[in-house]
Parts: structure tokens; C-alpha cells; sequence
């Protein structure tokens, strides 16, 4: 059997990000802390164990804490992950982030389909400016990749090609999508 350089050993001297690190099965969570303790992992197909010297990053959407009282989360883990918290703030209380974001994912996507890349009205910013963003810039990444697919190479992505997938709050009588909302 071969052996494999998994994530962890191929992040030697560098940064690991673990993603939504709150929704790992305990045996995972596991590996992870014996990982953190020890510095050291193994190979997959390999008998021997490696130091490794990586930084750690862990996001996620979850309450930890109240996972770790429901016995979902190691608390050890957890007491080993939050050495140094940071909290964000949701996509929908940083409006000044999201046009910047849509232009650049819109850019991405439109390079990797070789098409030219679409500007946003100034309707379809509004729109944007006013969703409550629930699954934060995910969510705005997927509508503005669907948002350039469903243009078919036009020029400007007006409010008929976002189609937002969010739970509805109050919806925006403009708005073509069922789950326009707008920000309390």
C-alpha cells in the first residue's frame, strides 16, 4: 500500500483551516485533539508518525458551547479550539462588504467560464443591500455564480438574474426571487 501526504502533513509549516469543525463525528473530533496535543500524524498506508509544525484556524457556524453541553462536541476539544476566538459578524451587518464581494465572485466565475464579466445594476445592488444574507457570503458566491450562468453573457446582471435561496423575512416587492427580504 502506498502511503498519502494528507492535509494536515502537506500544511507543514504553514496554516491548517478547518471548516465548520462543529459538525465533525466525535471519533473525528478525536483525531483532531490527539493532532493538536501531540503535533504528530500518520499517513494513511504508513507505520510512521510525523511532527508536524502547522498553525491551526477552525470555523463554524455552530454554538459550540451548547454542543458541548448536549455532549456533541468534545469539550476538550473545544476548550483546546477557542485559545483565541474571533467572532465575525454576519455578511448582512458588513453591507459595505457585500458589492465588493459580488464584483469579485462574479469576476471569478465569469474568468473561469471565458466570458466576459458582467457589471451589476444599480437594481440588482440594492437587491443585494437589502437580503439578510442567512447563509452569509456562501450564499452570495452561489448567487452570483448562478447570476452570471443565468445571464448568458450579458453585460449587466440585472435583479432577474439573482436568485436568492434564503429563508423569507419580509419580502422586497421588486425583488424576482421568493426570499428577498429586507434588514430590520
Amino acid at each position: 500500500m502506498q502511503s498519502h501526504i494528507g492535509r494536515i502533513h502537506g500544511a507543514q509549516g504553514g496554516t491548517l483551516f478547518l471548516d465548520e469543525v462543529g459538525e465533525l463525528p466525535l471519533g473525528m473530533q478525536a483525531k483532531i485533539l490527539r493532532f493538536l496535543e501531540q503535533k504528530e500524524v500518520q499517513r494513511l498506508g504508513s507505520q510512521d508518525v510525523f511532527r508536524v509544525d502547522v498553525r491551526v484556524i477552525a470555523a463554524t457556524n455552530a454554538d459550540l458551547a451548547r454542543r458541548v453541553s448536549e455532549r456533541q462536541f468534545r469539550e476538550d476539544l473545544y476548550y483546546r479550539l477557542i485559545a483565541f476566538p474571533l467572532q465575525l459578524p454576519t455578511l448582512a451587518e458588513r453591507i459595505t462588504d457585500i458589492v465588493p464581494l459580488a464584483e469579485h465572485f462574479v469576476a471569478e466565475c465569469a474568468r473561469s467560464a471565458g466570458v466576459s464579466s458582467p457589471v451589476l445594476s444599480a437594481d440588482a445592488i440594492g437587491l443585494l443591500e437589502n437580503y439578510s444574507w442567512p447563509g452569509n457570503v456562501r450564499e452570495l458566491q452561489y448567487i452570483m455564480e448562478r447570476a452570471v450562468i443565468l445571464a448568458e453573457g450579458s453585460p449587466i446582471l440585472q435583479p432577474e438574474h439573482l436568485a436568492f435561496t434564503g429563508a423569507c423575512e419580509r419580502r422586497i416587492p421588486s425583488c424576482p426571487g421568493e426570499n428577498c427580504v429586507r434588514k430590520n
